[in-house]
């Protein structure tokens, strides 16, 4: 196959085609890929971000009058959002006040202390600590637990890649077989013009002129030079 690759201009140009294409979806669907993750990324934090905030509010009341009932009526509101696995808050001094368990996410071990406001990711998923903050006291700390699904979201975007890269190369080899006549065909009359000319040495031969660009001025640079050696063979056969 690589030798006739070698060997072929028409299989250079469509191989020349294919790889730059081959080039061209590669780095973008690479800075695709960074760009959805990232995107991905902030989108999740966010969300927790937001939900951490909306916990804090609500809760606020429940610590100051040191009512865990509600603020376990608040954290069970998490059952609307599947993806977070387990959720708690701490009060002031840092105690476990109250704690949410998804059904199926089995003994989830609650951190000892809250840690300070932000988040980190611990395998395939996210863990965040909101303060609770009320005018200007603090009153406790919310703690989240989330499923990341980034490989999840990864493996997605990577086949929904390969299926468009495969597609674009195949609607790629189209073209270029459709126009590769019109580059290679020209050249390729040229090289036959030339075999029969060495074999049969019938300097009368002449390829037509299909182009106007270079290709066309050596089609008639190629038909001078046969007409120039038919004469010159006439001349010394007389």
């Amino acid at each position: 196959m690589w030798q006739a690759i070698l060997h072929s201009v028409r299989y250079k140009v469509i191989l020349v085609v294919l790889a730059t294409n081959f080039a061209a979806l590669s780095v973008a669907g690479v800075a695709l890929v960074i760009y959805d993750l990232r995107s991905f990324k902030a989108m999740w934090i966010n969300d927790l971000a937001t939900q951490g905030n909306i916990l804090g509010r609500a809760s606020a009341a429940a610590l100051e009058f040191d009512d865990p009932k509600s603020a376990n009526a608040y954290l069970a509101l998490l059952e609307e959002r599947p993806h977070v696995t387990a959720a708690a808050i701490y009060n002031a001094k840092g105690k476990l006040f109250a704690s949410y368990r998804r059904p199926d996410s089995g003994a989830v071990a609650f951190p000892p202390l809250p840690r300070v406001d932000g988040f980190s990711i611990e395998r395939n998923e996210i863990v965040m600590f909101t303060r609770i903050v009320e005018n200007n006291q603090i009153l406790g700390t919310v703690y989240l637990r989330s499923d990341y699904q980034l490989f999840e979201r990864l493996a997605r975007y990577l086949g929904i890649l390969a299926a468009v890269m495969v597609l674009s190369l195949l609607v790629a080899l189209l073209i270029v077989v459709w126009l590769q006549a019109r580059v290679t065909g020209p050249i390729l009359a040229i090289t036959d013009a030339a075999r029969r000319v060495i074999s049969k040495r019938d300097y009368s031969l002449r390829v037509e002129r299909t182009t106007e660009d270079e290709i066309g001025y050596l089609v008639d640079a190629f038909n001078d030079m046969l007409a120039e050696i038919g004469r010159r063979t006439e001349a010394n056969e007389a």
